[in-house]
């Protein structure tokens, strides 16, 4: 016999964005910050209220960032360019296993986030 190989396979947008209310409203294109890094599709993002990009949510920041304003709807990397790219800003059914918080985000920080998502339509659901 042979052995089975493993597969791993990227995150499309249907595994992390499950319903939009409609893509014309949903989707909406962003500027994800110079400095952001590697952001992977789903991840959860703040918006910095001075300049209107979108970084990587940090519930401990306070820069606007803070408060989750969407979800990425694409990888990019932004590590030493601003990037546009597809966010999901309004109306639509997420994820939350495909979802990518802040490393070390606290459960407490992540309802929080959540909630503010939804405060956005934006609904976290398990499956």
């Amino acid at each position: 016999m042979f052995p089975m190989a493993t597969q791993t396979r990227k995150r499309t947008y249907s595994d992390v964005i499950k319903k939009e209310i409609d893509p014309d409203f949903s989707r909406e294109a962003i500027t994800i910050a110079s400095g952001a890094g590697i952001l992977d599709i789903g991840t959860v993002l703040g918006q910095i209220t001075a300049s209107g990009k979108y970084v990587l949510h940090n519930n401990a920041a306070n820069d606007g960032s803070e408060v989750a304003a969407g979800v990425l709807g694409e990888a990019v990397d932004a590590t030493n360019n601003d990037v546009m790219a597809l966010g999901v800003t309004w109306g639509a059914i997420v994820v939350l296993p495909a979802l990518t918080f802040k490393n070390g985000i606290s459960n407490a920080n992540k309802a929080a986030a959540i909630a503010a998502l939804a405060a956005k339509k934006i609904l976290v659901r398990d499956v």
